[in-house]
């Protein structure tokens, strides 16, 4: 009697393929890998949409999830599905600490940071740990760059990567200002002054002043020279300044006083002089250039009194003088 061969299916299994992405990022698509094939037959024999799904979303924290698959079928083959596993890794977060920049002498200024890379609308509160931004620069720091160190922050779901950011310390502004000065011809120079402003820090930067004019130097002006003093070496950490001052030379006050005379009424008047007084630097007359006009209205019928004797410049001069005149007195007497 014929007995009865049955063929039943084979067994194909139909794998979901593992993958990853990131956190915040939508899933992949999946694909599926068949084996168990016969016969030399190969996955063109199936049909059949794919149904492929993972209840992971975009908000779904670090870890893995499951990727099951379904719906597709092949004439003489029984399909067995196996889960695969959709790995989430922390998304990518750069922390860079913002750039600054100081003028050398002041503290620092509060770091900021720029946080780039979050995802799903979250925002900075997410993150656990506190921000801490530092810096090597101090107050006393000489000009330059100084990083600025980000650290301190920590995330489940990120991969955090810290950046520098960087600390410009530019020099600080010093000036130094000479006082002006005044005095006469032949006067000695007063104690030359002056301001230093803008010294950073307590540097140890004084200022002294200089003037090539001398108790002998002519009318005129003089520069005031700062010469800055400098015995720790800190004026490369300053943008430097300097403003010269002025001594001026003025005349010297020279006395010219009509001499007083006298004489009897009815006598013709005297020559009439005068006296200098006030030459410095061991000068005398032979400083001066013309002579002053002396006159009196006094003549030989004037009567017996007093009579003013008008001293006035005349044709004198002088570099470094300047006049002040004082009258005398033309006394008549009785005549014999």
């Amino acid at each position: 009697a014929e007995g009865t061969l049955t063929i039943g299916p084979a067994i194909l299994t139909g794998r979901a393929e593992n993958q990853s992405r990131a956190y915040g990022g939508i899933n992949p698509v999946f694909t599926v890998t068949y084996t168990g094939f016969v016969n030399g037959e190969e996955a063109s024999l199936v049909t059949g949409a794919l149904v492929a799904s993972s209840p992971a979303g975009t908000n779904s924290p670090v870890g893995n999830y499951p990727i099951t698959v379904s719906g597709q079928s092949a004439p003489n083959y029984t399909i067995d599905y196996v889960a695969g596993t959709l790995t989430v890794v922390p998304a990518a977060l750069l922390v860079t600490a913002d750039n600054a920049g100081r003028v050398y002498g002041q503290s620092n200024p509060v770091f900021t940071a720029t946080i780039s890379g979050l995802v799903n609308g979250e925002d900075a509160n997410v993150l656990g740990g506190t921000l801490v931004l530092t810096s090597s620069a101090e107050a006393g720091s000489p000009p330059g760059n100084y990083p600025i160190v980000a650290s301190g922050l920590t995330a489940t779901n990120y991969a955090i990567t810290f950046g520098n950011g960087t600390l410009t310390v530019t020099p600080g502004t010093l000036m130094v200002t000479a006082d002006n000065q005044t005095r006469a011809y032949g006067a000695a120079n007063a104690a030359l002054t002056g301001t230093v402003t803008g010294v950073q820090n307590g540097d140890n930067l004084t200022a002294s002043y200089t003037t090539l004019a001398s108790a002998s130097s002519g009318v005129g002006s003089y520069n005031i020279v700062p010469v800055l003093n400098d015995p720790d070496n800190r004026l490369g950490n300053y943008s430097v300044t300097i403003n010269n001052g002025t001594l001026t030379v003025t005349p010297a006050v020279l006395t010219v006083t009509a001499e007083d005379q006298a004489r009897r009424y009815g006598a013709a008047n005297p020559p009439l002089t005068a006296s200098y007084h006030g030459f410095v630097n061991g000068e005398d007359a032979g400083e001066l250039s013309g002579s002053p006009s002396l006159s009196t209205t006094a003549t030989a019928n004037s009567p017996v009194g007093l009579h003013p004797i008008t001293a006035t410049l005349g044709t004198l001069s002088a570099a470094n003088y300047q006049f002040a005149l004082v009258n005398g007195i033309l006394t008549i007497t009785q005549a014999s």
